[in-house]
């Protein structure tokens, strides 16, 4: 079933407007690694998601860890604790997503 989630999931958005579908986490925690990170990869260019910073650490941390921690570690520098503190809770998913 596994080997088969890739193309369930292409076919379950062939007729889906992806140029503003975001899919819930739901859907992206059982993603394989390389569907979720194309998905990751193309919701980080939709304009509603780049505009908020807190959406694209929350879209980073489904990335490969180069790329997740690359987008992370303004967050994890940051002299705000609030935004160090979201920023490794982030960090934190995007370890996992990788290991899964």
């Amino acid at each position: 079933m596994i080997r088969r989630r890739p193309e369930l999931y292409d076919r379950a958005l062939a007729e889906v407007d992806t140029a503003v579908w975001v899919p819930s986490v739901e859907i992206m925690e059982v993603l394989p690694a390389e569907v979720r990170v194309r998905e990751a990869t193309r919701v980080l260019g939709l304009a509603k998601i780049r505009d908020r910073e807190a959406d694209v650490r929350t879209w980073s941390a489904y990335l490969g860890w180069p790329e997740a921690s690359a987008a992370l570690d303004v967050a994890l520098r940051s002299g705000d604790a609030d935004e160090r503190a979201h920023g490794d809770i982030t960090s934190d998913l995007a370890v996992a997503a990788c290991h899964s």
